[in-house]
């Protein structure tokens, strides 16, 4: 988030600045100006997988093929994120209606909310979007989700379109729980995220 000059003052007066991953890192050299690299540390934003593990073991009398009447060979389809415009929901969509050709048992969610309010016609233009490609019946908007842990459980496929994404934690969440992630080769999700593994 540009801080202005604040920002910059902040990084030249700072011993060590802790960024979430490479692809930070060289946004904030970039922006930043004159500071060392060395003074720049990356952390990896972490995951407890026995507490995504217990998660799901409290819910597990809970069942989204229950609550939606799925059968248990309908591939469910995920993707996890705050509604705003980078994050790509609409290339989700997109994706959607071009593997319902292929799969047409198939089901898609969004789960996320515009948590700031910054974007209020998002989700609306996401809506249309749906209705416009007639897959209305294929796509459940979730709203935002406290228990990711259980949902991801639930889910057989992560798909994660965003290609500025910092990190991408729920990427993390997903492979602790051994489920598939399909994601952009950019940003964060680089870093984390390795082909056929």
């Amino acid at each position: 988030m540009p801080l202005g000059i604040v920002g910059k003052i902040l990084f030249a007066l700072s011993t060590r600045i802790i960024v979430t991953s490479g692809f930070v890192k060289c946004r904030v050299l970039k922006y930043a100006g004159k500071i060392r690299e060395d003074r720049i540390v990356t952390v990896y934003n972490g995951v407890d997988p026995f507490g995504l593990n217990k998660g799901v073991q409290q819910k597990r009398e809970e069942s989204l093929r229950r609550i939606y009447g799925f059968a248990s060979d309908v591939p469910m389809i995920a993707m996890i994120g705050q509604l705003v415009q980078w994050k790509r929901q609409g290339d989700f969509i997109k994706v959607a209606k071009r593997v319902l050709t292929e799969v047409p048992q198939a089901r898609f969610f969004i789960v996320g909310e515009d948590l700031f309010d910054d974007h209020p016609t998002y989700k609306a233009e996401l809506k249309e979007m749906v209705n416009s490609l007639g897959i209305e019946d294929k796509i459940i908007f979730m709203g935002y989700c406290r228990r990711i842990s259980w949902f991801l459980e639930e889910v057989d496929i992560l798909v994660h379109p965003a290609n500025s994404e910092p990190f991408g934690r729920v990427i993390s969440e997903a492979m602790a729980l051994a489920k598939p992630v399909v994601a952009v080769r950019s940003g964060g999700p680089l870093e984390i995220v390795e082909d056929g593994r």
